[in-house]
């Protein structure tokens, strides 16, 4: 409801999109109180449902809740999808990524850009308090969602944590900033390489040099193995965590191992990977796409294809 009064105006350049999960009886209550106050701004809206039923699951609910957004964008023909997650949905998602063991690529947390598919999704709130939020809304009204006082949901007993130790939620967005400026200084070194001729991709295979992957820290190389694999397989495969730093980041010549239905090879002169052949995966989970990463495997797509 910020992001809409936000919006007010420039009432013709947005479409606002309600998603009733059907987990809740009163949403479709709180969908009509959006679309009405959209309405009285002057704003196209809708409200858009899933297919079928869902569990009570957050990430169930995000993967279907992005689909949705994605075909409504689609039909509307709009080019960005804007999500009003905030500063405090930050130190969340870093907070809880931390309790997980993440690296350093995952506790950069929300990006401010990512691509879904062909449509780029963008976060302009994400240096906004909740606090601040709920006081810009004040002008049109709000509903607060039952299920975010919910302590069966992981984010809300994080974030009753946080709120108890403000302290801590300013750390985990300083661990947010300092954890992007790795993956931006990563992102300038696979840039190099390419360029470098340190990472070769071909139609069907890729070779990281020796000296180059032996050069790299383990979460960077389990990151360089992951976009290589999203530059054949794209979409989102199971990402292996640990296992992936385990079984890729230490390979010795002579290693072999598959992962995300592809073939990762430790040979004298480098890391070598090319799709498993034999099986055909499943389909992929679309989910969103950051925009270092987007940009990462945009270069290696319009790049140089020499045979390997």
């Amino acid at each position: 409801m910020a992001m809409l009064h936000a919006c007010r105006h420039m009432p013709s350049s947005f479409v606002v999109v309600a998603v009733d999960h059907g987990l809740r009886p009163e949403a479709a209550d709180e969908c009509a109180f959006v679309l009405d106050t959209a309405k009285k701004l002057g704003i196209a809206a809708s409200v858009v449902c899933p297919s079928r039923s869902l569990r009570a699951n957050m990430n169930e609910a995000r993967r279907v809740r992005l689909q949705l957004l994605l075909d409504a964008a689609r039909d509307h023909e709009a080019h960005e999808i804007w999500l009003a997650h905030q500063e405090d949905d930050q130190a969340e998602t870093v907070a809880m990524r931390l309790q997980r063991n993440s690296h350093w690529r995952g506790l950069a947390g929300l990006m401010p850009v990512s691509h879904l598919e062909e449509k780029m999704i963008k976060r302009p709130l994400l240096h906004k308090s909740r606090a601040e939020l709920r006081q810009m809304a004040v002008a049109i009204g709000f509903v607060d969602d039952p299920s975010n006082d919910d302590p069966r949901f992981e984010r809300v007993r994080m974030r009753a944590l946080l709120a108890k130790e403000p302290s801590l939620r300013l750390a985990m967005l300083r661990i947010s900033q300092l954890a992007r400026h790795w993956r931006s200084h990563h992102v300038a070194l696979f840039q190099q390489a390419h360029h470098a001729g340190f990472i070769t991709l071909g139609p069907d295979h890729a070779l990281v040099a020796e000296n180059f992957w032996q050069g790299l820290g383990v979460e960077a190389r389990s990151w360089l193995a992951d976009l290589l694999r999203m530059y054949f397989r794209p979409g989102q495969w199971p990402r292996g965590g640990e296992n992936t730093s385990k079984s890729i980041a230490h390979l010795t010549t002579g290693d072999r191992v598959t992962l995300g239905f592809c073939l990762y090879e430790m040979k004298q002169h480098g890391l070598h990977v090319s799709r498993e052949m034999g099986r055909t995966p499943p389909p992929a989970t679309i989910l969103p796409t950051p925009n270092d990463e987007w940009n990462l495997l945009h270069l290696f797509q319009k790049g140089p294809h020499l045979p390997i």
